[in-house]
């Protein structure tokens, strides 16, 4: 799913998995492109503008991809992937 700022993908998307994975906000929120696949086990890896990728916990994603845990994307995330067990 693609959409502009705060047209609410992550709200549409969170019960089509089943859970909220995808934190939802009145104000715009999800800054980073944010990846879903199925996967065994729930994961996410963040993959940096550097080249380099690290495993994160699903509770820990907000941190990377949202502009209140990373503003600015001082991080320098290219990107998120998340897999999750979902039907």
């Amino acid at each position: 799913m693609l959409g502009q700022f705060k047209r609410g993908e992550s709200t549409f998307i969170n019960p089509l998995i089943g859970e909220s994975i995808l934190r939802t906000a009145i104000v715009p929120l999800t800054s980073v492109v944010t990846m879903l696949h199925y996967g065994e086990k729930a994961r996410a890896v963040v993959h940096c503008v550097s080249g380099h990728c690290r495993n994160v916990e699903l509770a820990k994603l907000p941190e990377f991809i949202t502009e209140p845990g990373n503003p600015k994307n001082r991080k320098g995330v290219k990107e998120a992937e998340v897999f999750y067990p979902s039907d």
